[in-house]
């Protein structure tokens, strides 16, 4: 059965118009989507809404590219399936290029709760089985994973208002993860999160400040530098003349809670010369909320990403091809 989902979906590159003979020799990274779980340990992803969809879609095909005046040229696809309640229920990574690899993940419910995930690699020693666990409110309390080169356990614990408030990893090797979060005035303010391994010093703490609901800084212990997150796609690297960047962002926030609006062009101003770490040009179809082409650059290194998205309604918005005339629109 998983044989047959990986080919049906494998089916978007064929309509796509490209195979594996059209990669390039450069490694890519696995793609992700820009959510908090790139900065900090979270409850796992299996709604909708943690992906950003506006409106709610059955499937969505997602094409990486790398490209430049010579060219394009696929690098990795993702797609993502979601069951009748908005649930992820599928998700298949492909990645081309000299160490192409495919991923499947099945993701199995027991009502709305996540009961497992197995996870089916085309390099068998990547295979990995998941387990999670409820407690009688039906709160996730511990995942488990297991596999050849996977061995970890994962505790989940709450506040008294049933609030995330610590998540703790433990591997096989030693290595620990340990997030703590912080709220105030009902809303998360801080993610603090120490990994490495504790019976050392050897450890790296980073600190991750929200405002409304969104992360606005990260940073590092002892660094004298952070990052702005403008918007999901929009970071800045800044830099203090102090090494406290834990106490310099503080002050930066006290100052947006005066005024965000002011505080956000006075950001731009102030900051404009600094590194710009990430950024994107974006395009959608203007009767559908969700966007289908972007154009994302981190550290120097561009992407172009277009998706196709198929809603619940029975409707379908964007294309997986690569489009010319939206890499030189955003070229310029």
């Amino acid at each position: 059965m998983k044989q047959l989902i990986i080919l049906a979906i494998c089916l978007v590159f064929a309509q796509a118009g490209f195979c594996r003979s059209c990669c390039g020799s450069k490694v890519y990274q696995e793609p992700s989507y820009e959510k908090d779980g790139n900065l900090h340990q979270v409850l796992p992803l299996i709604h909708q809404a943690d992906y950003g969809f506006e409106k709610k879609v059955t499937k969505a095909e997602a094409v990486y590219y790398q490209a430049d005046s010579t060219g394009y040229q696929p690098t990795s696809l993702k797609v993502l399936i979601f069951n009748e309640q908005g649930l992820l229920d599928k998700e298949y990574l492909r990645i081309m290029g000299d160490y192409p690899s495919e991923t499947l993940m099945d993701y199995k419910y027991k009502g709305q709760q996540l009961d497992s995930l197995v996870k089916t690699a085309s390099a068998a020693n990547f295979n990995t089985n998941v387990d999670y666990d409820h407690d009688a409110a039906g709160r996730l309390v511990k995942e488990t994973g297991t596999g050849v080169y996977t061995n970890y356990t994962k505790t989940y614990h709450y506040d008294t208002q049933n609030r995330i408030s610590y998540i703790h990893t433990v591997n096989k090797t030693g290595f620990e993860i340990k997030t703590d979060f912080e709220y105030k005035n009902g809303e998360l303010y801080c993610v603090t999160q120490v990994e490495g391994d504790f019976t050392t010093d050897q450890l790296k703490t980073k600190y991750v400040f929200y405002a409304g609901g969104k992360p606005l800084f990260s940073t590092m212990e002892g660094e004298n530098r952070a990052v702005y997150h403008e918007s999901d796609v929009n970071l800045m690297g800044i830099g203090f003349e102090s090494d406290n960047s834990v106490a310099e962002v503080q002050k930066l926030l006290q100052q947006r809670a005066k005024d965000p609006d002011a505080f956000a062009r006075w950001m731009r101003e102030t900051y404009r010369q600094h590194d710009k770490l990430m950024y994107a040009s974006e395009s959608r179809d203007t009767r559908f909320p969700d966007w289908t082409k972007r154009y994302v650059v981190t550290n120097g290194d561009g992407r172009m990403i277009f998706r196709k998205l198929f809603y619940a309604d029975g409707q379908e918005v964007g294309s997986t091809d690569f489009d010319l005339m939206f890499q030189m629109r955003v070229a310029r």
